[in-house]
């Protein structure tokens, strides 16, 4: 079997990217033939030939859409990020900036309820909730990777930036 075929495959499989233990756990590869591997991919991929890249995003990877075609990717994929509503960045905004954050926070923080926007943002997998630590054990609500590979950010600053400038357009 090949294996750098089989880091592709993976890679472009996984709905969300995949940390060097992951593929280590799934492959039986080791670390540095992972890091030779993933490399080759990068190279590989850099070529202008292809519509897709190999990103690192926080310490794992995925195959993203290159910047400049994801216009027109969008136009075949689920809903933009660019068509959300202000109601829906506003709550995205506060859980970026005060996240893990719980859905009585997010009302404290509006005056206004939450309950849908979070359902359809957890629908459009830009949020993941977890349950607290906090008495009475509430949910958390976060920002997922995936929000952050929509948007090509590899840290939680350029996500910030992002969401403010988004927020901006919008108004």
């Amino acid at each position: 079997m090949n294996q750098r075929a089989l880091i592709e495959a993976l890679l472009f499989a996984s709905n969300k990217p995949l940390s060097m233990k992951n593929l280590s756990q799934i492959t039986g590869l080791s670390k540095k033939d992972l890091e030779k591997l993933i490399a080759e991919i990068h190279q590989e991929y850099s070529d202008e030939k292809h519509g897709v890249m190999l990103k690192k995003i926080s310490e794992s990877y995925t195959f993203l859409t290159k910047p400049e075609y994801h216009e027109y990717v969008e136009k075949v994929s689920e809903r933009s990020i660019g068509d959300l509503t202000p109601s829906q960045i506003e709550v995205l905004a506060y859980i970026t900036f005060k996240g893990p954050i719980t859905r009585k926070e997010l009302y404290e923080l509006r005056g206004k309820s939450v309950d849908n926007v979070l359902r359809e943002l957890l629908n459009m997998r830009l949020i993941t909730k977890r349950k607290s630590k906090r008495k009475g054990r509430p949910y958390e609500y976060m920002v997922t990777n995936r929000l952050r590979e929509i948007l090509h950010m590899a840290s939680m600053e350029d996500l910030i930036n992002e969401i403010a400038e988004i927020s901006s357009d919008n108004s």
